[in-house]
């Protein structure tokens, strides 16, 4: 059923570009506007959100996300943060998947521009302050955390805050090491300063509700300076936001990079409002990687599907061979069963068949 329904104006767009990210040598946080949140938080006093659009891929996707955390234990409720167009809304047949917050899409930078993900910072920005004025009208309370994910990622285990380090001022997030513009230069097209702010994260964020409250505002502004800079010199941007070893890419992968555009916003309005980050590499696993040693005690709580993998000779998969994979039809099945025997996984720091670890035989 629908949370919420919300027709909202995008964010005030960045007037001109910013000189510094600091104010008369004040400290950043100061200026974030306050918290009466303090260390000690409830790790069960948390919501997870995840952005997604009206269409059949995000069907599937909310459907796994959905039972994922169902079959997690995780603590807290969950809501599909959905952008959905009026002309589209009426015969749209997926709005009872889960609980969903319904907003207008971003309407981009220009006339017929497609960047979808201009919606991840829209619509947490109206999610917050839905949810705020509803406290403040005498609905449920706020709660102390809040976990935002991709549409595109399972629950393994429940995500508890405390054991990522957040507090009111650090977010937890996923390192990604591939967000060479922190260090290259990307800021100086803007003009900004302190880089010593700047993290390499992105994928899954772990907020206390202020935190997310101050940023989403600054992450979708800084999102729409970005991605208009990449889009007027894409060259320019491309030199200061691919890694040293994709110079020379091809035209598809310069693609990729223009669409981290997002990514890079919330670096910089991560910095803008003081935010500081627990970068983790145990936080989200991409499925068909090896998980990193720190991981072989307690396994990721999220598991990303965002790229091609494959499982032995068994089973390949990549998400965007089923965009047209409708749920609304009621296949029996998404895709095939494996063959049992067939996949080899990782079972305490073992190799063994996944029949073998269900049955705790290794």
């Amino acid at each position: 059923s629908s949370e919420a329904t919300e027709r909202g104006s995008q964010a005030e767009p960045i007037g001109g570009t910013r000189s510094h990210l600091m104010a008369g040598g004040r400290d950043l946080k100061s200026m974030a506007g306050g918290h009466a949140l303090s260390a000690g938080l409830a790790d069960d006093s948390v919501h997870t959100i995840f952005s997604a659009e009206c269409n059949s891929i995000f069907d599937w996707h909310s459907i796994g996300l959905f039972e994922s955390h169902r079959a997690s234990g995780m603590a807290g409720g969950i809501t599909r943060l959905l952008a959905c167009g009026a002309d589209t809304l009426p015969s749209y047949r997926g709005l009872d998947i889960g609980p969903t917050f319904v907003h207008a899409p971003h309407l981009g930078l220009r006339p017929g521009e497609a960047y979808p993900a201009f919606n991840k910072p829209h619509s947490a920005a109206l999610w917050v302050r839905a949810r705020q004025a509803g406290a403040q009208a005498g609905g449920p309370a706020l709660e102390a955390f809040v976990v935002f994910v991709d549409a595109d990622m399972l629950l393994t285990r429940p995500v508890r805050p405390s054991e990522f380090g957040v507090v009111p001022g650090t977010v937890a997030a996923a390192t990604y090491d591939f967000l060479a513009g922190a260090s290259q230069g990307l800021a100086d097209a803007f003009g900004l300063f302190p880089k010593a702010h700047f993290a390499r994260v992105g994928g899954v964020h772990i907020f206390t509700f202020g935190d997310l409250a101050d940023v989403a505002p600054r992450w979708l502004a800084w999102t729409e300076a970005v991605r208009g800079y990449a889009c007027d010199a894409p060259e320019a941007y491309s030199a200061l936001a691919m890694p040293d070893g994709a110079r020379g890419a091809t035209a598809g992968a310069k693609l990729q990079f223009m669409w981290q555009a997002e990514m890079y916003g919330y670096m910089i309005g991560a910095a803008d409002v003081g935010l500081q980050h627990a970068s983790s590499r145990v936080l989200m696993q991409y499925s068909g990687y090896e998980p990193p040693p720190q991981a072989d005690a307690l396994q990721p709580p999220l598991l990303h599907y965002g790229v091609d993998w494959q499982l032995g000779s068994a089973f390949s998969f990549n998400k965007l061979g089923h965009l047209h994979l409708r749920p609304s039809l009621c296949p029996r099945w998404f895709w095939p069963a494996l063959p049992p025997n067939s996949v080899t996984v990782r079972c305490n720091a073992m190799q063994c068949s996944a029949v073998q670890c269900n049955a705790m035989q290794c």
